[in-house]
């Protein structure tokens, strides 16, 4: 039984985890932007007149 064999496993779902939580993190980023340039542009569309 070679221990590097056994560890590589373990790296790969920590790699895959880790880029998961980027896109998570990304999606989250972008929920919260979205509704802040929405809000933004109606405040400006009723200012502007």
């Amino acid at each position: 039984m070679n221990p590097e064999m056994d560890l590589t496993p373990i790296e790969e779902s920590i790699r895959e985890d880790g880029m998961l939580f980027v896109r998570t993190d990304s999606i989250l980023e972008t929920m919260v932007k979205t509704p802040l340039i929405v809000a933004g542009l109606i405040i400006a569309i009723i200012v502007m007149p």
